[in-house]
């Protein structure tokens, strides 16, 4: 693990992961915010605990929900191709630019999602998934050599 760990590459992998760990923080804390605000809940024995005047999500939650589930499908990928990018000798500079690339991409999803702002959304989530691709092709031509 201490040979790992003096991987500049995988530093810079883990530090990633701790964005992508508040980008979950966000998403998860954000349905319940948008009840809150809506005044609506899933359960029904909830509705006079919180106040709330509906036994359905509101339209918001139920958007704060679907950007949770695109983050946890692709988070994932992510976190397969960039330590498999690591492993395989990947530069630190790319990782670098990978991450902060992935990283900030995947906040401003969550941020554009959450905003309902098109197109910027899907501009994000591709730059997002360009650094998977480029990862990906990377670490192809690494096992070609």
């Amino acid at each position: 693990m201490d040979q790992l760990w003096a991987n500049e590459a995988f530093r810079v992998y883990a530090a990633s992961l701790l964005g992508m760990l508040l980008n979950v923080f966000v998403l998860a804390g954000a349905p319940g915010l948008a009840r809150l605000r809506g005044k609506g809940t899933v359960n029904p024995e909830d509705m006079k605990s919180f106040g709330a005047t509906d036994a359905n999500d509101p339209a918001d939650a139920e958007r704060a929900l679907r950007a949770h589930r695109n983050f946890t499908e692709n988070a994932w990928i992510y976190v397969s191709i960039a330590f498999c990018f690591v492993v395989s000798g990947g530069s630190v500079s790319a990782m670098k630019a990978y991450a902060a690339v992935w990283v900030v991409s995947r906040l401003l999803h969550t941020f554009f999602y959450l905003s309902h702002m098109q197109p910027w959304r899907t501009i994000a989530f591709a730059a997002g998934m360009s650094t998977i691709v480029g990862m990906a092709v990377q670490i192809g031509m690494a096992l070609m050599r």
